[in-house]
Parts: C-alpha cells; sequence; structure tokens
C-alpha cells in the first residue's frame, strides 16, 4: 500500500475519533452548563481524557504544524484536568452538587479550526462539531 495512502488512512480514523468524541464533549458540556453538577463535570473528564489519549497517541502521524495545534489541544486537557483534580480535592462531592472552577487556560478554539482546515484539504472533510465552549 502506498505509503501516503495509508498516512490518510491512518490520518482519516484519528479523524473520525477525534470529531465524535469533540461532539460527545461538546455536548456533554452544553449539558453541564443546566446545573454545574459535579456528575456532568466527571463525564467531560472521562471524555477530556480520551481526547487526550487519542491525540497522544496519534500525534507522531502529524506534520509540525498540525502537531503545535494538536499540543495546544493537550496543553489546554491537562491544564484542565490538573484544576479539577485540584478542585475534586477540596471536599467529598455528591452526582448533584456543583463543580464549578475558573479554568486558567481557555480552550484552544483557533487550533480547532486550524485543524479543521488541515482535515478539510487533506481528507476532504469536515468536523461537525461546533466548538461554544472556552
Amino acid at each position: 500500500m502506498d505509503q501516503k495512502l495509508q498516512s490518510n488512512k491512518v490520518i482519516n480514523l484519528f479523524f473520525d475519533s477525534f470529531d465524535k468524541l469533540m461532539i460527545d464533549t461538546d455536548n456533554l458540556y452544553k449539558k453541564y452548563l443546566i446545573n454545574k453538577s459535579y456528575q456532568n463535570a466527571h463525564e467531560i473528564k472521562i471524555e477530556n481524557q480520551k481526547i487526550f489519549v487519542l491525540i497522544k497517541e496519534n500525534i507522531n502521524i502529524f506534520e509540525k504544524s498540525e502537531q503545535v495545534n494538536l499540543m495546544k489541544i493537550l496543553n489546554h486537557l491537562s491544564s484542565w484536568d490538573k484544576q479539577w483534580n485540584d478542585h475534586y480535592k477540596l471536599k467529598s462531592y455528591k452526582n448533584n452538587d456543583e463543580f464549578c472552577f475558573k479554568s486558567n487556560i481557555k480552550f484552544p478554539k483557533d487550533s480547532i479550526k486550524h485543524l479543521n482546515i488541515f482535515f478539510k484539504k487533506s481528507l476532504n472533510q469536515n468536523l461537525t462539531c461546533e466548538i461554544d465552549n472556552e
């Protein structure tokens, strides 16, 4: 199999998984905004961990410019996870308890836009998720 074709297949598989996880996370975030419960925050944390692992395991298949954007997402997720864990240590939370902290790092929307352009150019695809959260 041609190396370029195989590379595109791997990128396409990454893209499909990434897009699904981003959509799921965005939907969870919208649900979280309604009551900011620990349960919803925990569900976001789980999805964020899946995104983190997906990127970490596949970042090397991308060119440097895409790696930079993926690293910005990793940095955001890592920072968010640390802040989540720090907040969690403050007390014992029940599912319906409010769980809210101010994130120090905004979600890298520009990185998603750049990756979207890349996916569209290289795979003739477009991310279907709409990123509204910070």
